[in-house]
Formats: structure tokens, sequence, C-alpha cells
């Protein structure tokens, strides 16, 4: 099986821009996520949709995710109007994960 290190490189080797920009730790975090439910909350310009698209192609590729199990939206929303809906959508996930 790939790597995160080799898919990494083939990605930066593939892609033009990330051969001189590359995804930042916060980036490179949600890429590795382990094939669960991931929530990424960010500002405009951050490199959201980069991280998500990485994340996807990651779990197809090296944890064999069948491309029809991934769901990816963006919301280009400010942080403020999105942190409403999603604060009782987290506090559920919590609460059902903690058995309360």
């Amino acid at each position: 099986m790939m790597t995160l290190d080799d898919f990494f490189g083939v990605v930066r080797s593939s892609v033009p821009r990330f051969q001189s920009q590359w995804l930042d730790r916060e980036q490179e975090r949600v890429v590795s996520a382990p094939p669960t439910f991931v929530v990424v909350v960010a500002d405009l310009n951050t490199g959201k949709s980069t991280a998500l698209d990485n994340c996807a192609t990651n779990h197809v590729f090296r944890n064999r995710t069948r491309p029809a199990g991934i769901i990816a939206t963006r919301c280009a929303h400010t942080l403020t109007e999105l942190w409403s809906p999603f604060r009782h959508v987290l506090n559920t996930l919590v609460a059902a994960k903690q058995g309360t």
C-alpha cells in the first residue's frame, strides 16, 4: 500500500502549483485524516478546497474508499454564518460518541 509520504510525493510532482507551494501543517492534517466524518471550518482563501480535494484523493488511492462513498461540500459563507448550524451538529455528534 502507498504510504502517506509516497502519496504526497505523487501529488506534489503531478500538480505544478504544488511544486512551489505545498500544503501547510493544518492542510496536511486534513489530508491525512482517517476515513471518517471530517469537518473543515476556515476563513475564505485558506485552502479548504485544496485540503478536501487531496483528502478525498488520499482516501480513494490509499484507503481504497469507493469514490461514491465520499461526500465533499464547500460553503462560501462567513464563519459566523457557518458556526451556528455546525455547532448544533458537532455537539450532537460529540454527545452521541460519549453515549449521552
